[in-house]
């Protein structure tokens, strides 16, 4: 058979123009691969879970150490959100390139935690590292739900969820939360950050421990948080304490306590003293009011009432109370919150001490003061009860020249309990931690809203679709051009 030299030059062009073609897909296909992961990845899901905030950006754009971030996931054991935490990951590496992060199978490597940390690590943990400071995320920690008893994980909520239903007959409502960006935004902040502050509970005296909501606030603003008992060990306070938080004590702290407490104090340290009424109006723990009244504050004994029915919750000692318009503008959210403190006793200033005495939250002028608090047989107001508003939530400083000293006093017993907090008391906990932190790397990346079921895809299906778009789209082309060239020769 002959051909040509027309049926040749077509042949051959169209042959070239096939490799050339193939190779422009291959060239395409290699530098889409060293893209970030910002722009090779769209985010279709309505939430934007794979997406990163201007927060986290900002935190990731400052980072100039190395940060080593590992994610366990055993092979064949990949969740939906295994998919969604390593496309977040991605992001993250995308951001900065002093971040990096590695797939670790426990089965392969089941002792490469330990080198970490002593926890557990559990399907969908992540390990964030750097230098000598290392943040564990639990992998039940990423979805959580938002409902009146507070935040809870998946197994909390279950849990509880089926206690509702089984005693009575109730759905639980939730609001279900993706907490990747949040987790890992603050995790990365702590690790890089050099803050080594830390929150200290005071404890020897029948304190209410925080309780998890709060202490949870307190690791996640990227404060660390342990109890300190002055009552042993060299009895001083160290010198990496941000906060010393005394919540309600059931017994007086000791002479040289006070003693302590006040040092620290005025040296520029913050205290959060959490009182109730009982051992207030019993005047069972002088030194406690003594401590407050160096600080410039005293209290009003009693339990107050509300008049106004807008200022309090099913009971009038249920106390709404509302925020003092000389609160520090830094302390409170610009969002309408709602702050609650049942059973209170009002504090108010102690002049003479050179202290600044700041109200915080404050009944209405309809709220009133019973100082009987043990022979109280009903609600409504009488002529020797004393009349407000009263302050149930104030903050004292002092400034000696060279440091800045916060006292804040809350005087309700239910304030660091997370069942009792309908989002006023947890975001004023937390604007007080960045209130009083020094140097401290805080972040408040907000959770996502999961309305939506994402689509993902396993591992092995995204190899069968590298293969279609990289071998087989390729081969199909080329075979196209051969295709057009017999026919084309045919015609000749």
């Amino acid at each position: 058979m002959k051909f040509s030299r027309k049926t040749v030059k077509i042949g051959t062009f169209t042959l070239i123009l096939t490799a050339i073609v193939l190779a422009v897909i291959i060239a395409l296909n290699l530098l889409a691969s060293e893209l970030p992961a910002s722009v090779k990845s769209i985010d279709t899901t309505k939430e934007k879970l794979y997406t990163i905030g201007d927060e986290t950006k900002a935190v990731l754009k400052d980072i100039k150490n190395e940060v080593q971030i590992y994610l366990f996931v055993e092979k064949g054991q990949e969740t939906n959100n295994t998919m969604t935490i390593e496309g977040l990951l991605d992001q993250y590496a995308g951001e900065n390139g002093n971040i990096s992060y590695k797939i670790i199978d426990p089965a392969d490597n089941p002792n490469f935690s330990k080198q970490y940390t002593d926890e557990a690590i559990v399907s969908d943990s992540v390990i964030v590292t750097s230098g000598n400071k290392t943040r564990v995320i639990n992998g039940g920690e990423w979805t959580m739900f938002e409902t009146e008893q507070g935040r809870l994980t998946s197994e909390q909520y279950n849990t509880y969820a089926a206690m509702m239903y089984n005693y009575y007959g109730q759905t639980l409502e939730a609001v279900e939360l993706f907490m990747g960006e949040t987790n890992l935004t603050s995790a990365i902040a702590y690790v890089t950050s050099e803050n080594t502050d830390k929150v200290y509970a005071l404890t020897g005296h029948g304190e209410t421990p925080l309780s998890d909501g709060y202490a949870e606030i307190v690791t996640s603003s990227n404060v660390d948080y342990e109890s300190l008992n002055l009552l042993t060990g060299d009895g001083t306070i160290p010198d990496d304490c941000t906060i010393l938080i005394i919540n309600y004590p059931s017994q007086d702290i000791s002479e040289q306590e006070l003693e302590t407490i006040s040092d620290y104090f005025t040296n520029g340290g913050s205290v959060i003293l959490v009182t109730t009424i009982d051992y207030i109006d019993q005047n069972k723990e002088p030194n406690l009011i003594s401590l407050a009244a160096r600080a410039g504050m005293q209290p009003q004994e009693g339990v107050i009432f509300e008049g106004d029915q807008t200022g309090y919750q099913s009971y009038p000692y249920y106390l709404v109370p509302s925020v003092s318009p000389s609160a520090p503008g830094s302390l409170i959210s610009e969002d309408a919150l709602t702050y609650f403190m049942p059973a209170s006793h009002g504090v108010e200033e102690k002049e003479g001490t050179g202290a600044v005495f700041t109200p915080i939250l404050v009944t209405s002028d309809s709220s009133y003061l019973k100082t009987d608090i043990y022979n109280i047989d009903h609600f409504e107001k009488d002529d020797a009860d004393i009349e407000g508003p009263f302050t149930v939530a104030a903050l004292s400083t002092l400034d000696n020249g060279e440091t800045t000293s916060s006292f804040f006093w809350f005087t309700s017993p239910a304030y660091f309990e997370k069942n009792a907090d309908y989002g006023g008391n947890s975001s004023l906990f937390k604007s007080i931690l960045g209130y009083s932190s020094k140097g401290a790397v805080t972040t408040s990346v907000e959770p996502k809203t999961i309305s939506t079921t994402t689509l993902t895809v396993n591992e092995s299906q995204a190899g069968a679709w590298r293969t279609v778009f990289i071998a087989v789209i390729p081969l199909v082309i080329l075979a196209a051009g051969f295709v057009v060239w017999i026919v084309r020769r045919k015609k000749r």
